[in-house]
C-alpha cells in the first residue's frame, strides 16, 4: 500500500453509523487503484453501496478481483464515466480518495468539480495528498470553488483534507 493511502486510513474519522446514512449509504473511492480504500469502506460498512472508481482498466480489474477474494459483495467497480452515469447529483454520502494528482492541475480541478455536485449537501469527502504535490494550493483552490475544506491531519509529508459542499 502506498504511504498516502496508509495515512488516510489511519487519520480519517470513523464512518458515520448506517442510520445516519439513511440505513445504507453510498460511499465512493475516487481513483481506487487496486482498491484498498474501497475494500475498507465495504468491510466497515457492509450495508452501504460502495463504488470503486478509476479511469484505468487494469486498476478496475484488480479492484474487482480483490473484492471477490475478500468476499465483499457491496462494491461496484466502475469507470469514471459509468460512475457519473450511475450517480446523479446529491447521491453520495462519503468520498474517500487518494486522488491522481499527476494528471495535472486542470484535470484535477475538473474532477473535483464533477464529484462536488454528486455529494449530498450533508456529505463529506476525505482526500490525502502530498504536501510537496500541491495539497495546500489545491485546498485553497477548492475553498474558492464551491467547497468548504480544511486540513484535518498530516503525517509523513501527506495532508488529509476534509471537504464539504458550500451552501
Amino acid at each position: 500500500m502506498d504511504k498516502g493511502t496508509a495515512v488516510l486510513l489511519r487519520k480519517v474519522p470513523p464512518l458515520p453509523p448506517s442510520q445516519e446514512l439513511g440505513g445504507s449509504g453510498v460511499l465512493v473511492d475516487v481513483g481506487c487503484g487496486w482498491g484498498p480504500l474501497a475494500l475498507t469502506l465495504a468491510a466497515e460498512c457492509p450495508s452501504a453501496q460502495v463504488y470503486a472508481v478509476d479511469v484505468n482498466a487494469r486498476a478496475l480489474e484488480l479492484t474487482r478481483a480483490n473484492a471477490t477474494a475478500n468476499g465483499l459483495h457491496n462494491i461496484q467497480v466502475l469507470s469514471e464515466a459509468d460512475a457519473f452515469a450511475a450517480l446523479g447529483p446529491n447521491s453520495v454520502d462519503v468520498i474517500w480518495s487518494n486522488p491522481p494528482v499527476r494528471v495535472g492541475k486542470m484535470a484535477l480541478h475538473a474532477m473535483w468539480e464533477a464529484w462536488r455536485t454528486r455529494l449530498k449537501p450533508e456529505g463529506v469527502a476525505y482526500l490525502v495528498m502530498g504536501r510537496n504535490l500541491g495539497s495546500d494550493p489545491f485546498l485553497a483552490y477548492l475553498n474558492e470553488h464551491g467547497w468548504i475544506g480544511e486540513k484535518i491531519a498530516s503525517s509523513k509529508g501527506f495532508r488529509v483534507l476534509q471537504l464539504r459542499r458550500s451552501a
